[in-house]
């Protein structure tokens, strides 16, 4: 898993509101953004009637996917002997014209990777409309090993933050770090902003209050 670090950081408060920490200084990105431009099989006449609560979904690794993972009722779970996988569709959000071809979709998928230890990762997908075909053109993953991390959109300024676990080398069981990264929507894809970093521990605890 290919995660570098970055620095800023907002935690949600109900799933959308976001409370400002004191920032520590800045680092390396803690995200990877690739551009998979993976086409399904599938046609529709607008994004809004693809089902993406039952969809298969998958991990790319640059622009090749893995077996993928069939959502269903935006859930799958697969168990083994040497491992478990589980995915979370966290949202499904539309922006852009129906009625014209710039139409997207941004989802948020949380991936459980495990075996002697696990790994889980954020994916963020953003799906545009090509000749009829749900496309994978924009893919945003970043850490999300830790509690409070996520993602949250904007469709009103397209603007996406993203919450991840800092890439300071702590344990898996103790993040000290998380980062708050923002994107903005430059007509074609997310692209980075700004960032700013805020210690796990008084994140967590401002919650409390």
């Amino acid at each position: 898993m290919r995660i570098f670090a970055v620095a800023l950081f907002f935690v949600f408060v109900n799933g959308s509101s976001i409370a400002r920490q004191v920032s520590l200084p800045a680092a390396e990105p803690s995200y990877n953004s690739s551009y998979p431009k993976y086409r399904y099989d599938l046609r529709a006449p607008s994004l809004q009637q693809i089902d993406f609560r039952n969809l298969k979904v998958f991990w790319f690794a640059g622009e090749q996917p893995d077996s993928g993972a069939k959502l269903r009722n935006g859930t799958f779970e697969r168990k083994a002997d040497s491992g478990y996988e589980r995915v979370d569709l966290d949202f499904v959000k539309f922006f852009g014209s129906t009625a014209s071809k710039e139409q997207y979709a941004v989802i948020d998928l949380k991936w459980w990777d495990c075996g002697g230890s696990c790994t889980v990762v954020g994916r963020v997908q953003v799906f545009e409309l090509e000749a009829g075909h749900p496309t994978v053109v924009q893919e945003i993953e970043y850490d999300r090993h830790a509690p409070r991390t996520g993602s949250h959109f904007d469709a009103r300024t397209k603007t996406l933050t993203i919450v991840s676990r800092s890439n300071d080398r702590t344990p898996n069981c103790c993040p000290k770090n998380l980062d708050v990264l923002r994107f903005d929507w430059n007509g074609e894809r997310f692209v980075f902003r700004e960032s700013e970093t805020i210690p796990a521990s008084s994140a967590l605890s401002s919650l409390k209050r």
